[in-house]
């Protein structure tokens, strides 16, 4: 059963986050726990957060796409146009310029999707792997982006051509 959108005013929910902060829950954690309750009963759950460079906003990815919320308030602002069967992962490059995406379609396609931020254009999409990729990281300097998938591979792409350069 999914949870119910919650009729609680914002400043109690935004409480509750905190004080599962201050108990050692991450963040991030706090975050998809409070997000997953605000959900519609027909909604999945999030699966992928991320926090803008801004800090005025959430990224957050589900089977049903990816969204950018507001930051406190979690209102929807705008979504992101996506090919992503499921969202699995979401991070900002070093620079906070790009925004990199990851998932695909179980047993089929690992996909990762690299936008600018914070235009959300689309600047170039990798069907690299032959399962859902479910993590991703930048090289300190932006130039890389690695990800890993359930096919058992990692791969090294070059963040701006979005070419594979290593298998791992």
């Amino acid at each position: 059963m999914r949870p119910q959108r919650s009729s609680r005013p914002l400043a109690e929910r935004v409480d509750d986050i905190q004080r599962h902060v201050q108990r050692g829950v991450c963040v991030v954690a706090a975050l998809l726990i409070h997000i997953s309750s605000l959900a519609h009963a027909a909604n999945p759950p999030v699966t992928a957060l991320a926090f803008a460079p801004d800090g005025d906003s959430v990224v957050a990815g589900s089977q049903s796409g990816i969204s950018v919320l507001s930051w406190p308030g979690l209102q929807a602002t705008a979504s992101i146009s996506t090919e992503l069967q499921h969202v699995n992962d979401l991070t900002f490059s070093p620079d906070g310029a790009r925004l990199a995406a990851s998932g695909g379609a179980p047993g089929q396609v690992g996909t990762v999707e690299v936008y600018s931020w914070p235009q959300a254009e689309l600047l170039w999409r990798a069907r690299a792997h032959d399962d859902v990729v479910y993590g991703l990281g930048w090289s300190a300097d932006g130039s890389l982006l690695a990800t890993a998938g359930l096919d058992r591979l990692c791969k090294l792409f070059d963040a701006g051509s979005g070419k594979v350069v290593r298998t791992i």
